[in-house]
């Protein structure tokens, strides 16, 4: 006979949710919080067509940003004339064809969910009825502080062996919504140093067509054949984030810092050894190329908007660098490989950029139209349109982000990817005299 099982331990209830280390105010009648965290304040909310954005964002009574928000999300699919595919994800809405976050998969425990609102709802096994009588809340995105697994900072005295140092920790807003077969995980990370981290991530299932070696064998140049009569064609995501930074009543200046290695005349005694120096510049209008950025490991550069006319009080007024900033830190992205007379790259031409700087103005506050989907070779918004020769020296500027991954599917993407995505930060630049969350307690 089997051994008898176990006796079952008693049942206990499971420990209380730790406490939430920041506020959240909500605005009646309203969609979004005013949230404050660790000197953090800004107003998040989720926008029907866009999606996630945050407003009036200040660290430590400082203005950061009046806007930080996801401006657009792109797909573009390969194929033959008559069936290559893209898709402006804000046509569909970034919200309409999503629904309730999952406590515990979307977002931990404790979280504070932060309502939207549905008027999209299915009418039948295959439709959808649009419908503004019938509008219900719903959890559109959330709010949570998440602990590191490692530190914030850290320093080992050689000495004394002493390590001082801090646990790391953000705070998290992450809307999680889908577009058809995709679903866009939207994450903003707000660091204790004052610095932001900007996620986008994909999920869900690829989007494939019917393949026969007999009749239509070019689908393997075109992406990968992942089963039998099945074609999963290579695809091209882009998101872009409307980074409005508003750091100073006198305007900002869009500055490169050029990292190169040579003799230069600037450093004395070099006995004829390279060395690694900066060159710094200020662009004076918007341009392709001039305030368009695209990175490049060859050519590693530092990109800040910065208030150019700042006195920096506590260093040496006459010193020409230190401007105080932020800096816009690109993460892993790709480069629009279709030509710009495509179709498809007219009408996200955004793509093109991983990062354009832009004049602010109330009339260019969106990087596409919801109806350039449908005639894309005559786009009725372009960022194109933005890069029109203005002057950007201390002026109201608008960054423009976008970054971008290469899809090649493969088997393990079936049934369902794992999520993957991409990212940019912001880091504030000389903005304060030292390392602002050394005098963060520990958390």
């Amino acid at each position: 006979p089997l051994p008898a099982p176990p006796p079952h331990p008693p049942w206990r209830p499971p420990p209380p949710l730790p406490p939430q280390s920041f506020t959240a105010r909500r605005v009646r009648g309203g969609a979004g919080a005013q949230i404050e965290w660790q000197g953090w304040t800004f107003f998040a909310t989720l926008r029907p067509s866009t999606g996630l954005a945050v407003l009036d964002l200040r660290f430590r009574g400082q203005r950061v940003a009046y806007e930080l928000s996801l401006a657009e999300a792109a797909a573009l699919y390969s194929g033959t004339g008559n069936d290559q595919v893209f898709y402006l994800d804000s046509a569909f809405s970034m919200s309409q064809l999503g629904g309730d976050l999952k406590p515990g998969l979307d977002c931990p425990d404790g979280a504070l969910y932060l309502d939207g609102t549905l008027w999209v709802n299915t009418a039948g096994a295959a439709a959808l009825e649009s419908n503004v009588s019938k509008a219900r809340a719903y959890k559109a995105a959330c709010v949570f502080e998440e602990t590191a697994s490692g530190s914030h900072w850290r320093h080992l005295s050689m000495v004394s062996k002493k390590v001082d140092g801090l646990r790391g920790a953000a705070l998290v807003v992450r809307a999680v919504t889908a577009v058809g077969n995709y679903d866009y995980i939207t994450e903003f990370k707000f660091g204790l140093e004052g610095g932001v981290h900007v996620g986008f991530d994909f999920a869900g299932y690829m989007e494939t067509r019917w393949f026969s070696q007999g009749a239509n064998a070019f689908e393997r140049s075109l992406g990968e054949i992942v089963r039998p009569n099945l074609a999963a064609p290579l695809h091209s995501h882009f998101g872009c984030f409307k980074v409005d930074l508003d750091m100073s009543e006198g305007g900002e200046s869009l500055q490169t810092t050029r990292i190169t290695a040579g003799l230069t005349p600037d450093v004395p005694d070099l006995r004829g050894w390279a060395t690694k120096y900066v060159v710094r510049d200020y662009a004076a209008t918007e341009g392709v190329g001039v305030s368009t950025f695209m990175p490049d490991p060859r050519a590693p550069a530092v990109v800040a908007l910065v208030d150019k006319a700042a006195r920096t009080a506590h260093l040496d007024d006459a010193t020409p660098s230190a401007k105080p900033g932020y800096e816009i830190r690109l993460g892993s992205t790709v480069a629009q490989l279709l030509p710009d007379e495509h179709p498809f790259v007219k009408a996200a031409a955004f793509s093109k950029y991983p990062l354009a700087v832009t004049r602010r103005k109330e009339v260019e506050a969106r990087v596409t139209s919801v109806y350039d989907l449908f005639g894309p070779g005559e786009p009725l918004t372009s960022l194109d349109a933005y890069l029109d020769g203005e002057s950007i020296e201390q002026e109201d500027l608008v960054a423009w982000v976008t970054v971008g991954k290469e899809h090649l599917p493969r088997t393990e993407d079936l049934p369902l990817i794992s999520n993957f995505g991409t990212h940019f930060d912001l880091l504030p630049h000389n903005r304060f005299e030292g390392n602002a969350a050394m005098d963060v307690a520990q958390l």
